[in-house]
């Protein structure tokens, strides 16, 4: 039953002694990197490993062998495996062990986070395109809390109402309601409506600038709420 279980894992499973040779693998860590049934089995787990990380990992697992530290490796940092064909994985390590017999075993749970790294660089790539948007838009935008702080402003808003930069804006203006809307009661108003909505649009109000002047502007607002609708 145990070697069912093992063989079934959804991550890689190995165990291998002192000497680091790997002594059983399940069938996900072969699939993982790329090897026939068993054909793992035997070798020296730094063939899994990067040729510039071998002689760090040796070290690494001679010092383990003395002083047998459980939990993942290498956290915070992006480790990978060496497959079969030569190509890197993205994984992550968690390294337990156990004695039997009075000889020392480790047992490696490898787990392929290949995806995950895919989905984070497309993350980082909409939001790269959502910020050369927002930087470049001809429009004003800019986001407040509810209580009139700003979050963000573009460099049009910034522009439009007369101050240098973001940050002068920002540490101008810390209450919206009083210092840039001209009718007070209309920002009322506007969170009234959004907490019946969530989206306004085609609102012209008036706005101040940076030195006093009034500058009408037609804007369309919508709520951003966090995960539990606040």
């Amino acid at each position: 039953m145990c070697e069912i279980v093992i063989d079934t894992a959804p991550v890689g499973i190995l165990m291998i002694n002192e000497s680091g040779i790997i002594e059983m693998s399940n069938s996900r860590i072969e699939e993982m990197f790329g090897y026939e049934y068993g054909e793992i089995t035997g070798r020296k787990v730094e063939e899994l490993i990067p040729h510039t990380l071998r002689e760090k990992h040796i070290e690494y697992r001679k010092l383990n062998s003395k002083e047998r530290k459980i939990g993942q490796i290498g956290l915070g940092k992006e480790l990978y495996g060496l497959k079969k064909d030569k190509t890197q994985l993205p994984i992550e390590v968690y390294i337990s062990y156990f004695s039997f017999e009075d000889i020392f075993h480790f047992i490696c749970f490898i787990k392929d986070i290949s995806v995950q790294k895919m989905l984070l660089g497309e993350l980082k790539l909409s939001e790269q395109k959502y910020r050369d948007l927002f930087e470049n838009a001809m429009e004003g935008i800019f986001q407040t809390t509810l209580d009139g702080k700003f979050i963000t402003a573009n460099p049009a808003i910034v522009k439009m109402l007369g101050y240098s930069s973001e940050e002068e804006l920002k540490n101008s203006i810390t209450d919206i309601t009083s210092q840039l809307y001209v009718d007070k009661s209309k920002r009322v108003e506007i969170i009234n409506e959004l907490y019946q909505k969530d989206k306004i649009t085609g609102l012209e109000i008036q706005f101040y600038k940076k030195d006093g002047s009034k500058h009408w502007v037609q804007v369309n607002i919508r709520t951003v709420r966090d995960e539990t609708g606040k």
